[in-house]
């Protein structure tokens, strides 16, 4: 399995790429991606998210710890 920084991602990430950043399936991406509170970007029929939202979207929804 490769081991990329989130920096080496294009702008815009594909499902492979959603599913190599949170090591989960390329089915789970989709899942992702087809969900209303995902920023998805649909280009024809292709789904992707840029970069810049997607980063967004993960601080938005991790748990906090409380200290």
């Amino acid at each position: 399995m490769e081991n990329r920084k989130l920096l080496d991602y294009p702008d815009i990430l594909r499902a492979e790429d959603v599913a190599a950043i949170l090591r989960t399936s390329k089915s789970k991406a989709y899942d992702l991606l087809n969900s209303r509170d995902f920023p998805t970007l649909v280009v024809g029929r292709r789904k992707m998210v840029s970069k810049e939202k997607f980063i967004e979207w993960i601080n938005s929804n991790s748990s906090r710890i409380k200290q």
